[in-house]
């Protein structure tokens, strides 16, 4: 079978070109990896940049000393789950043994060991306690994963915002942990 080619005359090459790039162009604008915007949690007081629009879940869970409602936002972008956590403590002075207990539940979740996790900090406007960990660690399904966890409160409500995948970009990170207020 001859091998057949493809001519395009030269004074069409710049359009077809221009056609091409343009298809491109419009196919990556209607499916962004990261699509940010302000989600504003009923009930939180929490303001935040998500990349994707979240799933909402609520389960009961021991934290602090009792068993309470535990809120979560959720979702995939780049490779990558994005997640807010908050809970109602009803008692200020259960907050600390709170944010402890939460930091070493997400560690065992994760199959890491409490000295493998390093700990930072990020500022967030209107809380009073912030606390980190940027940990490498194993998802539910077997396969390693970087957490990158910051838990925070205010009043009798304790926080998580948490980025969980490997290969997130440095602007995506500070994009959401930056977005994180309490106005």
């Amino acid at each position: 079978m001859p091998i057949r080619t493809l001519s395009v005359a030269p004074a069409t090459l710049p359009s077809t070109v221009l056609a091409i790039a343009g298809l491109a162009l419009a196919l990556s604008a209607c499916s962004p990896a990261f699509n940010w915007r302000t989600v504003r949690p009923e009930a939180s007081a929490l303001q935040a940049l998500m990349p994707c629009k979240p799933d909402e879940a609520r389960r009961d869970t021991p934290l602090g000393g009792a068993l309470t409602p535990l809120n979560m936002l959720s979702c995939e972008a780049g490779g990558a789950t994005f997640a807010l956590a908050w809970a109602d403590l009803g008692q200020a002075e259960r907050v600390p043994a709170a944010l402890v207990q939460w930091r070493a539940a997400s560690l065992l979740s994760l199959k890491a060991a409490p000295e493998a996790a390093r700990s930072w900090t990020q500022a967030v406007p209107g809380a009073e306690r912030v606390d980190g960990l940027d940990v490498q660690g194993v998802r539910h399904d077997g396969t390693a994963t970087r957490a990158q966890v910051l838990y925070f409160a205010r009043g009798t409500r304790v926080y998580q915002a948490a980025i969980y995948g490997s290969g997130t970009a440095p602007e995506e990170i500070s994009t959401f942990f930056e977005g994180l207020q309490l106005p």
